[in-house]
């Protein structure tokens, strides 16, 4: 058998003496039972967008009113929602929307509903944020990617399938070989800065030029978050501008944090739920830029054969890593489970 434990160790330690800073920045691990599939956000799969499409084809008046506020939104209030309408009505004929657009559409109308409806159950004091990495945590498909700071916690992931040792099914995660990735130092030059109460546009919220993906990314948190224009939902922030929304973003959720190529690092996570806690959660945020993966050389592949992976998880076991503990409050935030079990299903997405 392979010490799958000492093998990840390494790896990390190996990567760790590469860096050429005194970044004091821990490798970031994933863990995937299943090796073949790189890592990607759930709401960037080809899986999500596929059943997105067969939605939007469904329901082509939601889809294209969605569509419209978020164009209205991208231009400032200066393109009017029925010309936004007339502009995309061809677009979302059944049929013609491709997989992308109908992705990012079910994408912001669920994140929409999650944020809405979730209200009622996690504490007042949540941010937008929070709720943004409680979705994910609680299934819902988004932009977020989770990692762990902890290599354990990323070794049990790609060991564990969630069917036990009396599997018979051939095509099981627990038969194929699995993978740690391990994300390189996720720092780099580029950061946002701090934003005041005072700015009142989204001109004034991103600093530019700084670099452009900061550019794309505002964009994108226009697109899932702002409330301005929109017409399908409503009420989720009441009384907020879009700059207000964005401001808040940045500053609690994404304050002073680095954006290395076509994704984001969120590196200070200050959860309500204590799965993200135990599993020492970090995320990154994927804007759809033109390549959506994680290029080849911020990402190093650790093979875990599918042989070792019974004796691993009981190790794991052994040092108190194991789901009661990864997944300590299940019972506690089943509301949030079945809140986005609901959301998915009404969209026909599992």
């Amino acid at each position: 058998m392979v010490d799958l434990i000492a093998k990840v160790l390494e790896r990390c330690r190996e990567l760790e003496e590469e860096r050429t800073s005194d970044s004091a920045t821990p490798i970031w691990l994933r863990g995937h039972a299943d090796s073949a599939p790189r890592p990607r956000p759930s709401a960037l799969r080809e899986r999500f967008r596929t059943s997105a499409k067969k939605w939007v084809d469904a329901h082509p008046g939601p889809a294209l009113e969605t569509a419209a506020a978020w164009v209205v939104t991208e231009n400032a209030g200066q393109v009017h929602i029925a010309d936004a309408k007339a502009r995309l009505e061809a677009t979302f004929r059944p049929g013609n929307c491709d997989d992308t657009l109908a992705g990012f559409v079910v994408e912001r109308l669920m994140n929409a509903e999650f944020m809405e409806r979730s209200t009622t159950i996690l504490d007042s004091s949540s941010t937008i944020g929070d709720r943004y990495i409680t979705a994910r945590h609680a299934g819902l498909p988004n932009r977020l990617l989770d990692w762990s700071t902890d290599p354990m916690i990323a070794l049990f992931f790609a060991c564990w399938s969630g069917c036990g040792e009396t599997c018979s099914d051939p095509e099981c995660s627990c038969r194929k070989d699995g993978c740690v990735w391990l994300l390189r130092n996720p720092v780099k030059e580029y950061r946002f800065s701090h934003f005041y109460d005072d700015q009142e546009s989204i001109e004034d919220v991103v600093q530019l030029p700084v670099s452009p993906e900061h550019i794309t990314f505002i964009g994108q948190l226009q697109g899932l978050f702002s409330m301005e224009s929109r017409t399908s939902v409503q009420g989720i922030i009441p009384d907020q501008s879009d700059a207000a929304v964005i401001r808040g973003l940045l500053n609690t959720f994404f304050f002073n944090i680095p954006v290395p190529a076509n994704f984001l690092a969120i590196e200070e996570v200050d959860p309500k739920i204590s799965r993200i806690r135990s599993q020492a959660s970090c995320f990154t945020f994927h804007a759809p830029f033109d390549n959506e993966e994680i290029s080849v050389d911020r990402i190093v592949p650790l093979e875990i054969p599918a042989a070792d992976k019974q004796e691993t998880l009981e190790r794991l076991r052994a040092q108190e890593i194991e789901e009661a503990t990864v997944w300590p409050d299940r019972d506690s935030h089943s509301d949030l489970d079945e809140l986005a079990e609901e959301i998915q299903d009404s969209f026909g997405l599992r």
